[in-house]
């Protein structure tokens, strides 16, 4: 049997997989902490069967207990690929890259059966190219994950009839455990693409069996509740709240710099200045300097100096809104609705106002607004005009796109190297030259810095998993002669060892020494690590600061020795 894909749909997943895999082991720079920790469960699991402590049971569907409350099943959705291949840049991020074009790939099929063939042939070439997409299919967040459950349980609910509709459980049950936000989207989700699916799609007809399935939907939430009950490491107080201290804060200097009257605790008490303080972080979720100028606030969701959509997106996303108002109003309620939810993971945490991660849901449904616009606004001009705007349409996205990959190759892994930590890049590089001697890493978080290690030298396997278990049990990390010690236990750091200090991990003072070598920021040379008695880069001509830094030289673990010290390690 011969499966035949569409030329359309073939255009969009060659050009998806390019702009996903090219120098995927190059930029980004490196892996946040977070991304870490679902890479590594996920090679742990395929490795021993539990998380990199050995004691998390992947199907109790709860987070891995070595990492920070996190997705739960984000590394039973990647270990299959992860564990197989060695510990990479390039093969760690691969199957998110894979599961990215996954996504334009459902988003093509959502908008063909909302909207046509050839107009999902344009929204796909926009999910393509797609800023906000491009950034996340390069990483490892879970948040990904879950969109694409959320996009794949909407299209089997597009296009299933009859108890075949319950196959929607599946990818529902994967969005709610993919990202731990999608908790909050999951209820409001189910109850506008089913309502659409019951009513729209199918014309009231299998009630019986779209009742079952909001019934097994219930299961997580139920099931989530009882874990959530009986769990000491939950995120409830990242929730906002009324009794947050900025609304209290608030609503102290509101009433302070006002006259006293009758009316002030009406309107001026915490739960009023908090619906407001609500309101407005939904608001910016739709702000043009998110979408279009700088993007998101956090660098590690954002390359800042651009936006997650591209300037003329801005033009095609009104069009396309008013095209399906006006020609599809029951689809124009469907899509409107689930960008209009979106936003909620990003009004209720109080951690940062972050919306590229959290609010990620509007992202497909902005794109399909922004493919119909383009479509439609070429489709109603004149066919002797329809070549030229079409050909003007590829020049002005083909510039837009340049601009973007000139940003994102070349500028932010210099100026924003460390949202995913170069440093610890280049220090495990350098552990890996010191062939047996005895080394102490002295931070505040050991562990981390182990992660990393194992990590960039590809040095976690079955042969090393139990000495790793068995570290996590003991607080003891130490692999290959390299300890990982706490500020605490580093005054019984023998002197005449390679000492390494990790600056601002609130150490003591470190001791003044005339041949210390560095590892410094990439931007502008600041000092992150010391690194004292060294012998190997120390014979080398040191600069004072990094320069001349270019993509070939980014890919670390590759480069010799005497390139890597005198490129990365510096002399003040």
């Amino acid at each position: 049997m011969r499966i035949r894909i569409p030329k359309f749909l073939l255009i969009v997943i060659i050009l998806s997989l390019f702009f996903r895999l090219f120098l995927l082991n190059v930029v980004p720079v490196g892996v946040s902490n977070d991304e870490l920790d679902y890479i590594m469960n996920a090679k742990a699991l395929f490795v021993a069967g539990s998380d990199i402590g050995g004691n998390w049971n992947p199907l109790s569907f709860t987070t891995p207990k070595s990492s920070f409350p996190q997705a739960e099943i984000a590394p039973l959705l990647t270990f299959w690929l992860i564990g197989l291949l060695p510990l990479s840049l390039f093969t760690s991020k691969l199957i998110y890259s894979l599961f990215g074009v996954g996504t334009v790939v459902m988003i093509y099929f959502i908008a063909r059966k909302l909207l046509g063939e050839k107009e999902a042939f344009v929204v796909g070439l926009v999910a393509s190219i797609n800023p906000w997409l491009l950034f996340f299919s390069r990483t490892a967040y879970d948040t990904p994950l879950s969109i694409l459950g959320f996009l794949i349980a909407l299209y089997v609910l597009l296009v299933c009839k009859s108890w075949k509709i319950l196959i929607a459980f599946l990818f529902l049950f994967i969005a709610f455990y993919g990202y731990i936000g999608s908790k909050l989207l999951y209820i409001p989700f189910i109850l506008i693409t089913v309502s659409y699916s019951w009513l729209v799609v199918n014309k009231r007809k299998y009630l019986k069996q779209y009742l079952v399935l909001l019934l097994l939907s219930l299961l997580p939430i139920i099931y989530y509740g009882f874990v959530l009950f009986h769990s000491n490491g939950s995120r409830i107080n990242e929730l906002s709240n009324p009794n947050m201290a900025t609304i209290i804060d608030t609503t102290n200097r509101e009433r302070k710099l006002a006259i006293n009257t009758t009316l002030l605790p009406v309107f001026s008490n915490k739960y009023v200045v908090f619906i407001k303080y609500s309101i407005g972080k939904y608001a910016n979720a739709f702000s043009p300097d998110f979408l279009f100028i700088h993007g998101d606030s956090k660098s590690l969701f954002t390359i800042w100096e651009h936006g997650v959509f591209y300037y003329l997106d801005a033009v095609f996303l009104v069009i396309g809104t008013c095209f399906l108002f006006v020609r599809k109003r029951k689809t124009f309620g469907l899509v409107i609705g689930l960008i209009a939810i979106a936003p909620i993971p990003s009004i209720v945490s109080n951690v940062d106002n972050s919306y590229a991660i959290r609010s990620q849901l509007m992202l497909p449904f902005l794109i399909l607004l922004v493919g119909l616009g383009i479509y439609s606004a070429i489709s109603v001009l004149e066919k002797k005009y329809k070549t030229i705007a079409i050909i003007l349409i590829l020049i002005l996205y083909f510039f837009q796109f340049i601009n973007f990959s000139e940003i994102y190759l070349f500028r932010n892994p210099i100026y924003n190297s460390e949202s995913f930590n170069f440093s610890t890049r280049v220090l495990s590089k350098y552990l890996s030259l010191q062939n047996g001697r005895k080394t102490y890493v002295i931070n505040g978080d050991p562990k981390s810095q182990l992660k990393s290690y194992l990590f960039y030298g590809n040095y976690y396997n079955r042969k090393t998993a139990h000495l790793v278990t068995q570290m996590y049990v003991s607080k003891r990390y130490e692999i290959n002669n390299i300890h990982f010690v706490t500020c605490d236990e580093s005054d019984n750091t023998p002197q005449d060892s390679l000492i390494i200090y990790e600056n601002g991990s609130k150490c003591p003072v470190i001791p003044k020494h005339d041949h210390a070598l560095s590892i410094t920021y990439l931007s502008d040379g600041g000092n992150i690590y010391t690194i004292l008695n060294d012998s190997i880069c120390s014979n080398y001509k040191l600069s004072r600061y990094p320069y001349g830094i270019s993509l070939s030289d980014l890919n670390v673990e590759q480069l010799s020795q005497k390139l890597f010290c005198e490129k990365f390690i510096i002399r003040f």
